[in-house]
């Protein structure tokens, strides 16, 4: 019996020693760590009655077989070791996580910016494409517009002419009035996709 005895403490000092200590759980809290480390003194400390003699064996961490390794090495192989390493690696998770979302915010800011600017460019180049048409419509009106002149002996002449920039045409019309022998006068009018040009042009010669 006492060998039974022996060998059951044995045992049990070999769990406790795979199991470390429990007042070095790091996620336990102070009431879970007081009650773990009554469940853990009681369990090295016990009477066996053994027989119907009366005789005890007392059995404590006196007959713990030694332990192979002890600090840090030793107690990342027991379960509360492990159990700390775990710990250690979620909150390391948990502060990596929190500057990812920490960069998450500064990034959802920068694209704000950045959509903010691209609405703002998008709208310049849109106003800019507008213009450009423009330039392009009021230089077809500006091609299409004939030239004012008379030949010797003319009171008056009328013209008309069409012209065209890139995909725009124009259509322009003039006219010429001879005031005396040494004035003329002359008027000319030009349209393209609805941008018009024109111009009045007087003349003196002797």
């Amino acid at each position: 019996m006492v060998e039974t005895v022996t060998t059951i403490v044995n045992e049990v000092t070999i769990i406790q020693s795979t199991l470390g200590d429990v007042d070095d759980l790091d996620v336990f809290d102070e009431s879970e760590t007081a009650r773990s480390a009554a469940v853990s003194t009681s369990a090295q400390s016990y009477t066996v009655q053994v027989g119907g003699t009366g005789n005890a064996i007392r059995s404590g961490p006196s007959a713990a077989q030694p332990r192979a390794e002890t600090g840090p090495v030793a107690s990342q192989r027991t379960i509360v070791g492990a159990i700390n390493m775990n710990t250690a690696s979620i909150n390391q998770n948990e502060d990596a996580i929190q500057l990812n979302a920490a960069s998450i915010d500064a990034n959802s800011l920068r694209i704000n910016s950045l959509e903010s600017q691209y609405v703002l460019l998008n709208d310049s180049v849109r106003a800019s494409t507008r213009r450009i048409k423009e330039v392009e419509g009021g230089l077809a009106a500006v091609s299409s517009m004939p030239d004012l002149y008379l030949e010797k002996g003319e009171s008056m002449s009328v013209a008309a002419a069409i012209g065209g920039y890139d995909d725009n045409i124009g259509f322009g019309t003039a006219i010429s009035v001879r005031a005396n022998q040494n004035v003329t006068f002359g008027v000319v009018a030009a349209h393209s996709n609805g941008h018009s040009a024109g111009k009045l042009q007087g003349r003196i010669g002797w």
